[in-house]
């Protein structure tokens, strides 16, 4: 049974994303991480699934707030999100920013065993963007498969640097020793 506070919490949450601006979805993102309830999923994938998308012309704040609504997907780790987290993620005609969270959405999944979301983020380690290529393989490090170990090796060259001073090879290197068990010079935890 729902407590108050949880309601109001809820209600208000969802009045963000159907109004506020992107800073304001963000600390929603984190009021529901907070919460760490299941209850939005349902909500979250109906304002996707009626949130505009492949205009010719993208629009800041419904680019914004589709990536949002896809963090918090990933946020709430209802494993009725995943079809659409893998569906984005394959979506090229999505905005990139939205198809790179929809990726890092995924490794809640991922850390869970789903050969699904393994599947789709292993073929988007191949992707045209750097940063849906990034996000993959950060991703698949919260696998426990030890297969997945040789596809992110296959990154090895990637020396594309999508965000900060972390390229996608350094970053595939760093899920390769995280599912190996080890530190990322090579030594074991």
């Amino acid at each position: 049974m729902a407590k108050d506070h949880d309601v109001a919490s809820l209600t208000s949450i969802l009045r963000v994303f159907d109004e506020a601006p992107f800073q304001e979805m963000v600390s929603a993102i984190s009021r529901l991480k907070l919460l760490g309830t299941k209850r939005l999923t349902k909500r979250l994938i109906a304002m996707l699934r009626y949130s505009p998308s492949g205009f010719s012309f993208e629009v800041d704040w419904v680019v914004a707030r589709r990536a949002a609504i896809v963090s918090a997907l990933g946020t709430v780790g209802d494993r009725r999100a995943k079809p659409i987290l893998i569906q984005l993620l394959q979506n090229v005609s999505e905005p990139i920013v939205v198809r790179d969270r929809a990726a890092e959405a995924l490794a809640f999944f991922v850390g869970r065993g789903s050969r699904a979301a393994i599947k789709a983020l292993s073929r988007a380690l191949f992707d045209p963007s750097v940063d849906v290529r990034w996000s993959a393989a950060w991703a698949l490090g919260s696998s426990r498969d030890r297969l997945v170990t040789y596809t992110l090796m296959q990154l090895q060259d990637d020396k594309q640097f999508p965000r900060g001073n972390t390229s996608v090879s350094d970053v595939a290197r760093e899920s390769v020793a995280r599912i190996l068990g080890q530190t990322p010079n090579g030594r074991q935890r």
